[in-house]
């Protein structure tokens, strides 16, 4: 995998996993501090889902792109 591809799936990947451990952080602090507000903390959950979704499906993407053939140097018409 190239060195931009990979640093392209890294950040795919890191944002919504940022987002998804926010998500969770909430709802763990809203259990701890005893709320009693289910929705909100499903919610929170939900969203972590959506997150953690997102970044499964930019790795899929990512593992295709790494699977495709790479064009050697005789194949390439940009070859010197």
């Amino acid at each position: 995998m190239s060195s931009e591809l990979t640093t392209s799936v890294g950040r795919e990947l890191n944002n919504p996993l940022n987002n998804a451990a926010l998500f969770v952080g909430n709802a763990i602090d809203l259990i701890e501090l005893g709320s009693l507000d289910r929705a909100r903390i499903l919610r929170e959950l939900r969203k972590a889902m959506q997150q953690i979704r997102t970044a499964t499906r930019s790795f899929r993407i990512s593992a295709r792109l790494d699977q495709l053939p790479r064009p050697s140097a005789k194949q390439s018409p940009y070859a010197g």
